[in-house]
């Protein structure tokens, strides 16, 4: 999940870098998306069994007036990722934090706040939000549950949750790019077959072998240039087609980027060996970390 990410924002830092020219600092952008997930709730039929394990992880990256990168992952809560002053005592904060004074700032966070989705109150949170004056700046947040379940009989499975997602993009003077991305999907596999897929998106029969009770709007989706994104809270609901008796394998996922882009005062070509050399170290990082916290 963690590799995805920043390959990701590397993807993006190096296509948007051909852009970047030599200018004035005047320029910003502004880009953040958050959502809350509260309330989660899986039903299950009775004498299945079932396990698993979470993950959240984060990652902020910067390059021009603004370079440098952190990342993180943990089992329930990875600590904050920033880059730059404005963003150093956020952690947990899951709201958006407005444009900062230059040059800028790069914030990723996320949070599994309580796992114990079958008792109704699984709760996970995440967040990228990124301010650009002279160059780029990304961040992401994710949080991912992957469980084990054993039905001995043919069942069906129910979800529902709260959901509140917010995004927000601006473009000031001279400024080139802003966006944001959200993103909720459920999976369940036998094996190598897929068995049940729904990424919630706002419309009727979204949904792979079940039926959606509540669907308000999309979870799946991305905004840029001078955009704002706020369906409130919104109450969500599936379930799955009949499955057989047997043993299958559940992903629960969120995720949160945000990335911004302005006119660059740095000479990019000479930059971006050091941004490369940077990333590969941020995924080196998290598979360290995410090694010693199994």
């Amino acid at each position: 999940m963690k590799g995805r990410i920043i390959c990701r924002l590397v993807a993006w830092i190096m296509g948007s870098a051909g852009l970047l020219t030599a200018g004035v600092s005047s320029a910003s952008s502004y880009a953040v998306s958050t959502n809350s997930i509260t309330n989660f709730l899986l039903s299950m039929p009775s004498g299945s069994s079932f396990g698993g394990f979470t993950f959240s992880g984060d990652i902020a990256v910067a390059l021009g007036d603004l370079t440098g990168g952190e990342a993180d992952i943990d089992k329930q809560d990875a600590d904050a990722a920033c880059v730059g002053g404005y963003c150093a005592g956020f952690n947990n904060s899951f709201t958006s934090h407005g444009i900062s004074p230059d040059p800028g700032y790069a914030y990723g966070d996320a949070q599994i706040g309580s796992k114990n989705v079958l008792a109704g109150t699984g709760a996970a949170s995440s967040i990228g939000e990124a301010t650009s004056y002279d160059g780029l700046a990304g961040a992401a947040g994710a949080n991912t549950m992957i469980a084990s379940f054993n039905l001995t009989s043919v069942g069906m499975l129910n979800f529902s949750f709260l959901s509140t997602p917010y995004m927000q993009t601006q473009l000031g003077a001279g400024a080139l790019s802003a966006s944001g991305t959200t993103d909720m999907n459920i999976t369940i596999w036998q094996g190598l077959t897929k068995k049940f897929e729904w990424a919630p998106d706002g419309l009727s029969g979204g949904i792979l072998n079940g039926t959606e009770g509540s669907d308000p709007f999309s979870l799946n989706f991305g905004i840029n240039g001078n955009n704002t994104y706020s369906p409130g809270a919104g109450s969500f609901s599936a379930s799955t087609a009949a499955l057989a008796a047997g043993t299958y394998t559940m992903k629960i996922h969120m995720g949160n980027e945000a990335h911004a882009a302005s006119v660059a005062v740095v000479p990019v070509p000479a930059a971006l060996p050091l941004f490369g050399s940077g990333a590969i170290a941020l995924a080196a990082l998290a598979r360290r970390r995410s090694k010693s916290s199994q």
